[in-house]
């Protein structure tokens, strides 16, 4: 065997020995493979080993050190991190539509249902608050049942249509009296011009009362009953009951006209067209002006829940002239909407199960006088 593969085969098992010195940390390093190591250094000056070993291993390294100095050499011993496996770097899904992700579309993350909100912005009902929001709507009910007493009334003939304009415009006045003493109208005296249009109205009524009175003569009675019926429920279930000060127009426009409506079907049923005259002038009041004045008196509480009272109490003094089952029936009913109803509600609130989350559309946030028309 010649030199070199002497030496190759020095440098093989110097090689050999550093791996099993890797794998075995702890293993002692003989003399003999010292001087191995050094001879094979001392030849062949490219070659250059570094003794490794990992952090806390045990090695024999007064034995190397003492030896490299009788040689004059230094071995120099580099602690070298043992390669960690790779670990997986876990990415965060993030809801960004505009970012890719390694995510599949249908992706849900585990904290998806974290963000679940239940019954936001819900809050419990009051048994009194409730009861004098009912208020809005007994007026309502109210003004339905007055017009309906002054048509039967006419119809029997136990008032006049002379006795009927009196009691519209003594009402009118005393509303508007009652309403500037509160603070409704700004003026204690209504304006000039206020008188003039009412008077307009009232004469363009009066010269439309033959047309008015014939208009649906040749309907059938109880057709014009079932008419009548049906748009009373139409005026109220579409009437403004908004509390605040704009009301909704096509609300308030198609709940008006559906009462102007049933008092044009009611006057051919009236002996003479004045009487129906008289009546259609009742409804644009009852059905035209009192709702805005009903809304305007709404600022003050206390005094819309005793204008309602006193509302109420007036119903059933006219109910008596008509019928006392009909004056039953109305209390019950006023009742049942005024005290049961609101109990109802609120027992029904426990029920309410309003779920919000993420995944909702955004609603933006205004602040200052901007505000989105449609």
């Amino acid at each position: 065997m010649n030199t070199r593969d002497n030496k190759k085969e020095v440098f093989d098992k110097s090689k050999k020995s550093f791996t099993n010195l890797k794998k075995k940390p702890n293993q002692k390093v003989s003399s003999s493979f010292i001087r191995s190591f050094f001879q094979l250094r001392k030849e062949n000056e490219f070659l250059k080993w570094t003794l490794q070993a990992t952090s806390g291993s045990i090695l024999n390294s007064e034995e190397i050190e003492t030896f490299s100095k009788q040689k004059g050499k230094v071995v120099v011993i580099e602690e070298e991190e043992q390669p960690q496996p790779q670990q997986k770097v876990k990415v965060q899904w993030k809801k960004f539509l505009h970012k890719k992700q390694p995510f599949p579309d249908n992706y849900v993350p585990d904290s998806f249902l974290e963000s679940l909100i239940t019954n936001e912005g819900v809050y419990p009902y009051k048994y009194w608050p409730l009861v004098r929001g009912t208020s809005v709507l007994i007026q309502q009910i109210c003004c339905v049942v007055i017009f309906m007493v002054m048509f039967s009334l006419l119809y029997d003939g136990a008032i006049s249509a002379k006795n009927l304009l009196v009691v519209e415009f003594i009402s009118s006045a005393a509303a508007y009296g009652f309403g500037s003493r509160y603070g409704v109208y700004s003026k204690s005296v209504p304006d000039f011009s206020l008188i003039l249009r009412l008077a307009v109205l009232f004469g363009i009524l009066l010269a439309a009362s033959p047309v008015l009175h014939t208009l649906t003569y040749t309907i059938s009675t109880d057709t014009i009953f079932a008419l009548v019926i049906c748009l009373l429920f139409v005026h109220i279930g579409w009437a403004d009951y908004s509390l605040a000060k704009e009301s909704s127009q096509k609300l308030g426009a198609l709940s008006v006209n559906s009462g102007l409506f049933v008092s044009v079907l009611l006057a051919s049923r009236l002996p003479s067209p004045f009487h129906g005259t008289s009546l259609i002038c009742f409804a644009v009041g009852i059905f035209g002006f009192f709702p805005i004045f009903r809304k305007k008196l709404n600022q003050n509480n206390t005094v819309y829940l005793k204008f309602t009272l006193f509302m109420f109490f007036l119903t059933c003094f006219l109910l008596c002239f008509v019928s006392f089952k009909l004056l039953l029936l109305f209390t019950l009913v006023i009742g049942f909407l005024t005290f049961v109803c609101p109990l109802w509600l609120q027992y029904m609130q426990r029920y309410k199960f309003l779920i919000s989350g993420p995944w909702d559309e955004a609603l933006p946030t205004l602040r200052g006088p901007t505000s989105f028309k449609h």
